[in-house]
């Protein structure tokens, strides 16, 4: 199974699926990571700013939710610890299993938790951006 993970530094989950610079795409078989890869997310958005946000009147950024699942179609489970209703709606709706990580684990901690199934989730987790 490809899990994929959305990351700034290849070793931790990002905090919002969006704005992660990379996503790690790990393989894993019998519980075990058999092939590791860093694919770039193009969409990759800084945090605003408070003072941009506060004359702005929004924090609102845009995505192609659309590109994020072609880049990671190829992969069945996407873990997270944040993401906009948007994405959420659009991997899925392309077949990916999107779940978000309750407990701050390293990605690949996380990702054979999953595989083994002990890795605690909570549908509810979305980013600080989106209500």
């Amino acid at each position: 199974m490809k899990i994929a993970i959305p990351t700034m530094d290849e070793s931790t989950i990002s905090a919002h699926f969006g704005h992660s610079r990379a996503f790690l795409i790990l393989d894993i078989v019998d519980q075990q990571i058999l092939h590791r890869e860093v694919r770039s997310n193009g969409q990759a958005t800084p945090q605003p700013a408070k003072s941009t946000q506060a004359e702005s009147g929004t924090g609102h950024h845009h995505h192609d939710h659309g590109a994020f699942a072609q880049t990671l179609g190829d992969c069945q489970v996407i873990l997270s610890r944040g993401m906009g209703p948007g994405a959420r709606t659009a991997l899925e709706q392309a077949g990916l299993t999107v779940v978000m990580v309750a407990n701050d684990l390293p990605a690949e901690e996380a990702a054979l938790a999953y595989a083994r199934g002990t890795l605690h989730h909570d549908a509810g987790v979305s980013c600080g951006g989106h209500h």
